[in-house]
């Protein structure tokens, strides 16, 4: 029994050096894994998340880029009358001082596996630092579920642009429709090209002053000559929208108007009557009529001029 005592200790010796090796190791294990430095001084912020997409105890917090802390517990409560999760912010004391109220913290993605992490941004020097346990303000999420429905949306109305170009194409090929024709049949080209030769012709026309467009481009007189028309048909329009002027009277004046439409209407009273049985209408209308009236005037007109070179054949005078 004496002989076991020994051995007996140098069990329990090598089996309590490795339980302290193995605690020890998970230990090494967890401060890697929680990217946690044990031996900093470390104070506590906190952001309100609907969301945290994925972000787990441990991921690391960064100030611009820079790794300053870990995420601490992530825990269910309410904020502002509504269900929100509080992110605990495990940051270096010694960054204290970088993070003051304009600070804003920001969910992002690392690496190809999406690992999620918290950045925060450099606040204002001239403000004072963030005391512990205040909050910060977080910059909008994206909803990647949303922006998933709107990219398959997109996708979908690109499948059918995609559709509707190659119909299109496939038109053209086939020599329908006007770009059709104009690929697929050489006479369409050759008209084309025969209209672009006479446009441009007369576009050189224009310029040497030929024509009467050619004219009013080169000619500085003709132009001055329209320009003159145009300020006097404006100044006329002007004359008349101000009431001046018989035909500004007629379209201003009431009294003016009146006048003009009983003149029409007597006008046209006499018109019907000429249009009439009277002796005015028919001579109007009897063509027969007309001619002897003419030839008794003309007979009447050289009587009186006979009388006017011989009274002595019409009228005789005896004194007794």
């Amino acid at each position: 029994m004496v002989s076991n005592t020994p051995e007996k200790n140098l069990r329990i010796a090598v089996i309590s050096m490795f339980l302290l090796a193995i605690g020890l190791g998970a230990f090494i294990l967890y401060v890697v894994g929680s990217n946690q430095k044990w031996f900093d001084s470390k104070y506590s912020l906190y952001i309100f998340l609907p969301n945290v997409e994925g972000l787990l105890p441990g991921a690391f917090v960064t100030l611009s880029g820079l790794k300053v802390g870990v995420v601490g517990e992530i825990t269910f409560t309410e904020h502002n009358n509504q269900s929100d999760i509080r992110v605990e912010l495990k940051i270096a004391r010694e960054y204290a001082d970088k993070i003051t109220p304009s600070s804003v913290a920001r969910i992002k993605t690392m690496g190809i596996l999406g690992d999620k992490y918290v950045d925060i941004s450099l606040g204002n020097p001239r403000e004072e630092p963030l005391a512990e346990g205040s909050y910060l303000a977080v910059a909008p999420q994206v909803n990647l579920d949303k922006l998933l429905v709107n990219s398959e949306s997109i996708v979908e109305h690109l499948q059918e642009t995609t559709e509707h170009l190659a119909a299109i194409t496939g038109s053209i090929r086939n020599g329908s429709g006007v770009l059709g024709k104009f690929i697929t049949d050489p006479r369409t080209a050759t008209q084309l090209t025969a209209t672009l030769n006479s446009l441009s012709r007369t576009m050189r026309n224009i310029e040497r002053g030929k024509g009467l467009l050619g004219q009013v481009v080169s000619d500085t007189a003709l132009a001055a000559t329209v320009s003159q028309t145009a300020r006097n048909l404006e100044a006329i329009s002007r004359q008349i929208n101000s009431g001046k002027g018989t035909l500004g009277k007629l379209l201003r004046e009431d009294v003016a108007h009146q006048r003009l439409v009983a003149v029409l209407q007597q006008t046209d009273s006499l018109l019907i009557r000429l249009r009439g049985n009277g002796t005015a209408g028919k001579i109007l209308k009897d063509k027969q009529l007309y001619v002897n009236l003419v030839q008794t005037l003309r007979q009447l007109n050289l009587l009186l001029e006979d009388l006017q070179k011989h009274p002595e054949k019409y009228v005789k005078f005896e004194l007794f």
